[in-house]
């Protein structure tokens, strides 16, 4: 049996290809972090939009949110739903395909980014890139906080 008959149609695939899209941005995402030795610790349930925690030197949490696109060029815009920056709190954005990703702090992420109904949207053109240049593959901040 096919995924489209499995799923219910063309917005039901959809929405399932997003999932699995989102899940392997996560799970690539906190494999890094495991490979650097990170504590990495990752909810059961989903809230407040927090992908995993992890534990800096001094016992605090980063909490992370990791958002995924497959293609740099096709695929330009994160979204955050109900983004509320605060301390200690990055947004991950991840392409798949070129595997490149972005640690932003929420704060960087709220400055940067568009309110759009419910999400917080940063759209990655040219600019907003080399403005997030030094967050580039910046896991190190996790573990400052």
């Amino acid at each position: 049996m096919s995924r489209n008959k499995l799923t219910g149609g063309n917005v039901a695939a959809k929405r399932y290809a997003t999932q699995v899209t989102g899940k392997q941005g996560e799970y690539r995402i906190i494999g890094k972090l495991l490979a650097k030795n990170m504590d990495v610790y990752i909810p059961v349930v989903d809230i407040e939009q927090i992908d995993c925690l992890v534990r800096n030197k001094t016992g605090e949490y980063s909490e992370v949110q990791i958002k995924t696109r497959t293609d740099p060029i096709k695929h330009t815009v994160f979204e955050v739903r109900g983004f509320r920056a605060r301390p200690h709190f990055f947004v991950v954005c991840h392409y798949l395909l070129s595997d490149e990703s972005f640690v932003v702090p929420s704060v960087i992420f709220k400055k940067l980014s568009v309110q759009n109904g419910k999400y917080r949207r940063i759209y990655m053109t040219k600019n907003i890139k080399e403005n997030l240049a030094k967050y580039r593959e910046a896991y190190h901040l996790l573990e400052v906080g």
